[in-house]
């Protein structure tokens, strides 16, 4: 019982373990704003340090701007800081997809589209979709010898339908 709980265990922990490789450089993990996200937020502490040092320092010129007379009388960044943060978020979305060509990326997953050793993720998924229909229409089948839909009955002695 506790060699299987153990198995179980590192079952979960390799499962849980691999998932996280795979969100790097992964468009779907993207964050939509980079100056929302917490300092401490998994994607920013993926990114190379010259990008994380470019984003506190755009934090720190946008809480400086805050304090300035444009910012408290318009409302908004002068266009020069709106430039600055397109381009400054423009940098950290490339540097975030370029994530999965990393060494930690490459290494995690380096056979990222294998499902197993013989098929990839899409024949698998093919195989599985052929097997569900066969057994979808087995049961279909099984129902209807189950309702005696399958055909006439024998019960009675004489013949009720000719062929």
């Amino acid at each position: 019982m506790k060699l299987t709980g153990t198995m179980m265990l590192l079952l979960a922990i390799l499962v849980t373990g691999c998932s996280r490789s795979t969100r790097l450089g992964n468009p779907e993990y993207m964050p939509s704003n980079w100056l929302s996200m917490r300092y401490n937020a998994w994607q920013i502490k993926e990114l190379p340090e010259s990008y994380r040092n470019e984003l506190s320092t755009l934090q720190l010129t946008l809480a400086n701007e805050r304090l300035g007379q444009y910012y408290n009388f318009y409302g908004n960044y002068t266009p020069e800081i709106q430039a600055k943060i397109k381009s400054t978020n423009l940098r950290l979305d490339q540097a975030f997809l370029d994530l999965a060509y990393s060494s930690t990326a490459i290494l995690a997953s380096l056979s990222p589209d294998m499902s197993g050793l013989a098929e990839t993720n899409a024949e698998r998924a093919a195989g599985i979709a052929v097997t569900n229909n066969a057994g979808r229409r087995m049961m279909r089948d099984d129902v209807n010898r189950l309702l005696l839909l399958d055909k006439p009955s024998m019960l009675s002695p004489f013949p009720v339908v000719q062929d």
